[in-house]
């Protein structure tokens, strides 16, 4: 591995830039940047990934320079009229790593030119959330709390599986809606079965064998 160049990094987020403006023309109706679970973004982001020692490395204001750079080329790209969405974590989930409280500091950034922020984390092992013993809305208190600091929705992702529980967090809390991925692999249609019985629990059980290969479908979904 080597460092990123400034040629590197301005180079990577005119191609951001470039893809998101592929999907803006090809009729999709918005973009979300990923900045979180470790990838090129997040890392920027996590002192433990990110050692530089010039304008980009240091105190979260430095680090969060590049994810603010690829996010202001892609608002540009699109235009200010077009939903862009970004996911940050919450937290990096280890010590040492990004802290709720920097997480806050770019998400209020980011907030000037998104149209919402997309909430999750990386916990760096492995965390039972299926079933009525395990933890769900994993980062509902952060995404509570960076709700009542922005005017932006904020969207709640982790660990999302039951309509009382997500009906609550609408009632007491300013989260704005919620993100589903494993449950939707397992059942597509998921949304359309709470909507005829909110009680229903879903069948996913968060085991992550749906995505190891490519094209790999859910353990759980009937054959054919």
């Amino acid at each position: 591995m080597r460092a990123m160049t400034k040629d590197d990094m301005d180079l990577l987020a005119a191609d951001f830039a470039a893809a998101a403006r592929r999907a803006q023309q090809a009729g999709f109706d918005g973009v979300e940047i990923h900045a979180a679970h470790g990838y090129l973004l997040s890392q920027f982001l996590n002192p433990l990934w990110n050692r530089r020692e010039d304008e980009f490395g240091g105190p979260i204001e430095a680090r969060m320079r590049f994810p603010l750079q690829v996010t202001a080329a892609v608002r540009s790209a699109v235009g200010p009229g077009f939903p862009l969405l970004v996911k940050i974590n919450s937290s990096d989930g280890v010590e040492g790593g990004m802290t709720e409280d920097e997480s806050l500091v770019v998400s209020q950034a980011l907030a000037q030119m998104v149209d919402a922020i997309e909430v999750s984390g990386t916990t760096y092992g492995k965390v039972k959330i299926a079933g009525p013993e395990g933890h769900r809305c994993l980062y509902a208190r952060y995404a509570a709390r960076l709700a009542e600091l922005l005017d932006i929705p904020v969207i709640l992702t982790g660990g999302n599986r039951l309509v009382s529980e997500l009906q609550g967090l609408l009632d007491t809390t300013d989260i704005a809606g919620f993100g589903l991925a494993r449950p939707l692999v397992c059942e597509p249609d998921l949304p359309r079965i709470w909507q005829r019985d909110p009680a229903y629990w879903p069948r996913c059980v968060s085991c992550s064998r749906c995505f190891p290969e490519p094209g790999r479908r859910c353990v759980l979904q009937a054959k054919g």
